[in-house]
């Protein structure tokens, strides 16, 4: 069944285990120790991003290729609305394989997340990830403690090119947040989810650039 996304879970897993179950197309990973916080969330958002896939597929092709950009705030809660948007978008153009929209889905959330959480509200790391009901909460605390951190905003910007695909996340947060978390292949990097959202981004994505410290640039090649 290859439009059923796939999430690794591990006991003892590494980050070499993680790369090797995306790289022959598992859509995500969670280390067993952040099931409580993060399974039912992850296993719902991916049931979105596969209906989300599958009504694309009626009107595949009827969307002319062209850029767009999404700009989103900080209210947790707008993030998988905003990423089913932008994969049925996707499939609209008939752009990629379905299985390869709903990877890209997972691994632009994660990282979108990290933006949003730690970047631009500037919620300090931890060693355990992040639940959504928890990050609203944290949105909402601020609201009314730090109202200047909330206005700030994410922007997706996508690119369809005849050969390939560009796409562009900016935050405009604390630049230096993007340069703290654990780069994928570091020990300490299979448990932290700021890593788990890069080595997403590494494993679906062609070309992957830090071009400047609120910006990350990606490449994914078209098929011929």
């Amino acid at each position: 069944c290859p439009r059923v996304p796939a999430i690794l879970v591990t006991a003892h897993g590494s980050e070499s285990l993680a790369a090797e179950a995306l790289g022959v197309g598992a859509a995500g990973y969670i280390a067993k120790e952040n099931l409580p916080i993060i399974l039912c969330e992850s296993v719902r958002r991916m049931a979105a991003f596969t209906l989300a896939n599958r009504d694309s597929l009626s009107i595949k092709a009827s969307l002319t290729p062209m850029p767009f950009e999404l700009v989103i705030d900080c209210m947790p809660e707008r993030l998988v609305p905003v990423i089913e948007l932008h994969l049925r978008m996707l499939g609209a153009m008939g752009l990629l394989h379905s299985s390869e929209r709903i990877r890209i889905a997972e691994a632009l959330h994660s990282v979108l997340a990290y933006c949003l959480l730690h970047c631009n509200l500037e919620v300090p790391f931890g060693s355990a990830p992040v639940s959504l009901q928890e990050a609203a909460t944290i949105y909402e605390k601020m609201s009314d403690s730090d109202p200047d951190k909330t206005q700030r905003a994410v922007t997706l910007r996508t690119n369809v090119l005849e050969q390939e695909i560009h796409f562009e996340i900016r935050h405009d947060g604390d630049h230096r947040q993007l340069q703290r978390a654990p780069l994928p292949g570091t020990p300490q990097s299979f448990h932290d989810e700021s890593s788990r959202g890069l080595l997403l981004l590494t494993s679906v994505m062609d070309e992957v650039v830090f071009g400047n410290a609120n910006q990350i640039s990606m490449v994914k090649y078209r098929p011929r």
